[in-house]
């Protein structure tokens, strides 16, 4: 997507096959290399993201996509080639956070409380806010470190805003919380806490800014 954005970006609508400009793409993705475009291009070319001729490729408009992908219509978001489109992944991993919590706010509006499928709900409150690692790995369909990794960058650069979580680990629930969430126990003021999933709130600008 990132390369399909640029080269619209530098071409338009279509260009001929010995202008299209590799080096400038690359520079547009934060790519070091042309190479890079030529493997994701020969892609995007079987995916019918673009088209060609004997003499010119076509980069597809979004209505083809959405068309071909049968997506219906949404928020529309501007991405500012030179500075976002380097940062295209985090972006994108940011709008999945905002779709998540979009769809919690809807299925507990017209549903009732959605079902949850990870451990971390077992032993934290729920809110619609609430995204734990593992959740997200699993919903998104990307490696846990992957997702902490986009989420830290997502952080950084201001896509996300968050608060930490955590409570004291009553005696009842050492057994449990040892076995299954080892990893999140630490010790504080001389007790045994448990550090629960963190409360995201995107803020991605389009038409309607999101509120928290």
């Amino acid at each position: 997507m990132r390369i399909w954005l640029a080269t619209k970006g530098v071409h338009g609508a279509y260009c001929k096959k010995k202008d299209l400009d590799r080096d400038k793409i690359a520079s547009l993705c934060g790519l070091s290399s042309s190479q890079s475009v030529d493997f994701h291009f020969e892609r995007l070319l079987e995916c019918n993201w673009i088209g060609q001729c004997e003499h010119n490729y076509y980069f597809r408009p979004i209505s083809f996509l959405c068309e071909q992908y049968d997506v219906k219509g949404g928020a529309v978001h501007t991405i500012d080639l030179e500075k976002e489109l380097a940062e295209l992944q985090n972006l994108l991993f940011a709008i999945c956070i905002k779709a998540l919590i979009m769809y919690r706010r809807f299925a507990e509006r017209n549903i009732g409380r959605c079902q949850q499928t990870t451990d971390d709900y077992k032993v934290q409150i729920y809110k619609i806010t609430s995204l734990s690692v593992r959740l997200l790995s699993t919903l998104i369909g990307i490696s846990v470190s992957m997702v902490h990794r986009l989420k830290m960058n997502c952080l950084n650069i201001g896509y996300l805003d968050r608060k930490k979580n955590s409570r004291l680990v009553l005696p009842y629930e050492h057994c449990y919380l040892y076995e299954n969430h080892y990893g999140s126990l630490y010790t504080y003021d001389n007790a045994v806490r448990l550090r629960l999933a963190d409360d995201l709130y995107p803020f991605i600008p389009t038409k309607a800014t999101y509120k928290k």
